[in-house]
């Protein structure tokens, strides 16, 4: 499963700062590109650990996300968009949701 999460980035002053408010986390570092990485790894880390508890769906859920179910039993889950100027979208891969999935069917 890959999701689509819009990120604010932002310089302050020697940094970057990353922000997710779809998922309400931010990361910072030296440059944009590492920024960009090191998002990518609190992200993945953020959905692992809301499986492992077993609240994924109402996190997701309070943090504005929205459940599409298909007809051939897919699920897909979308993030709040943001409309600003300094926003960029970045995708990241959660090889690990896609057998999560089919759980998801079946709530």
């Amino acid at each position: 499963m890959v999701v689509d999460i819009d990120i604010e980035f932002k310089q302050e002053e020697d940094k970057v700062v990353a922000y997710a408010p779809g998922l309400d986390i931010a990361i910072y570092g030296n440059t944009l590109k590492k920024v960009k990485v090191r998002f990518k790894t609190l992200i993945k880390m953020y959905f692992e650990e809301l499986m492992e508890i077993g609240a994924l769906e109402k996190i997701l859920q309070e943090r504005g996300w929205s459940k599409t179910e298909y007809g051939d039993g897919q699920v897909r889950w979308y993030a709040p968009r943001v409309l600003e100027r300094n926003m960029q979208n970045i995708k990241v891969e959660l090889e690990f949701l896609d057998s999560y999935q089919g759980k998801l069917d079946s709530t």
